[in-house]
């Protein structure tokens, strides 16, 4: 039996079609590059599971310990195609017997605009750098796969600096009349030297001069959730630091390839890249 609940706020789907598990989802549909919250109670303890949405599998996380109530963010790739989908879930419970179940999904085009940029000569030779650009991808990449089981914060998460928006999450980028990528943040424009604010609590596990990206700042906030920071002109945390929300972590720059002075901002939900503006404007301050 499948039960739909309807909210004033929020769409909620309930499965009720084994008896030892619950599903929750916060939307039964999102745009490109937006995540869903997902609750998961089990009447009897959990081995093990995970959330599968598309090519990309999702861990779940222990609400209380107790083996039974589980939550989890997942995303949708900015680079998903829409279309009507199924989130699928499999699991594991402790006497070793298996459940596995789906739920209907959407993936909705976000309508992503392009941006034809004009690098200077300078920048466009730090764009050209393949051997940095690798490498900055790799160091992280591999942080946003971290992956903590704790969750480090509470409420929903802010803006780290005031100031006009100049690009927007998945922007198709074209450099000097060549196709880049997909924009995978939000830009942000201050005067260089404006403080940045850390977006939500958590611990420092990146803080960096790259050559390509800027100054970079990363936050493991817990629950795969990690938010970036690039192109500061100066950086004033190190890694491992203990970071409260509106900590200061670091000043607005143009380091990096960087146009002018902003501040590039993303958030990232298990390793998918989601936009940051409906994370703190809708999906954070969702309470599942």
């Amino acid at each position: 039996m499948i039960r739909v609940l309807f909210s004033t706020l929020l769409l909620t789907f309930t499965i009720m079609a084994h008896p030892l598990v619950k599903i929750d989802l916060s939307k039964n549909e999102v745009k490109q590059g937006e995540a869903v919250w997902v609750k998961i109670n089990t009447s009897k303890k959990l081995k093990s599971g995970y959330i599968k949405l598309e090519k990309y599998r999702f861990k779940l996380f222990n609400k209380n310990n107790s083996k039974k109530n589980f939550l989890s963010a997942i995303g949708a790739s900015r680079y998903a195609k829409p279309k009507q989908t199924r989130i699928y879930f499999s699991f594991t419970f402790e006497d070793n017997s298996k459940y596995e179940t789906s739920l209907p999904f959407k993936i909705l085009d976000a309508n992503f605009a392009k941006e034809n940029i004009k690098l200077p000569p300078k920048k466009q030779k730090i764009k050209k750098d393949k051997k940095s650009r690798t490498n900055e991808n790799v160091i992280i990449g591999k942080k946003f796969k971290t992956i903590s089981n704790k969750k480090k914060y509470e409420g929903p998460f802010l803006w780290p600096v005031k100031g006009r928006f100049t690009s927007e999450f998945g922007t198709q980028r074209v450099y000097n009349n060549t196709p880049g990528w997909k924009h995978s943040g939000i830009d942000i424009s201050a005067v260089t030297g404006t403080p940045i604010k850390a977006s939500q609590s958590g611990v420092i596990i990146l803080a960096k001069k790259l050559k390509v990206h800027g100054n970079t700042v990363m936050i493991d906030h817990g629950l795969g959730i990690i938010s970036i920071y690039n192109h500061l002109d100066n950086i004033s945390v190190k890694v491992n630091d203990n970071i409260k929300k509106g900590n200061i972590i670091g000043t607005v720059g143009s380091t990096g390839i960087a146009t002018g002075s902003h501040l590039h901002f993303g958030i990232s939900v298990q390793s998918i890249r989601i936009n940051p503006r409906t994370w703190l404007e809708s999906t954070s301050k969702i309470s599942m």
